[in-house]
């Protein structure tokens, strides 16, 4: 089990997440601040449209209840991208010359 958690490490795969979520991460506020101020988004979750920055935190919580609504096209790349890391690092784990 080491050998294949060091084999993430030798293959960067932890460095590549990181990465990913650094960049995909400051996003995120601002893309709910957009949808806490268009209409369509907070009107059909039942919650008036918040144009003066008092229910920021409320659009947050909205957008990440809906959130996996939008990026399901996403779950199957992300669970290929995951799948090869750990297919990798087990290969990883059990080549004696890798070591």
């Amino acid at each position: 089990m080491l050998a294949h958690e060091l084999g993430h490490f030798k293959r960067r795969h932890i460095a590549k997440r990181l990465a990913f979520s650094f960049f995909s991460s400051p996003r995120l506020p601002r893309r709910a601040r957009l949808a806490g101020r268009t209409s369509w988004f907070t009107r059909g979750l039942g919650v008036t449209p918040a144009f003066d920055g008092t229910h920021n935190a409320v659009a947050l919580v909205l957008f990440m209840l809906v959130a996996p609504v939008f990026t399901f096209v996403l779950a199957p790349i992300a669970g290929r991208i995951s799948r090869r890391h750990e297919f990798e690092a087990d290969a990883f784990a059990v080549a004696p010359h890798q070591r």
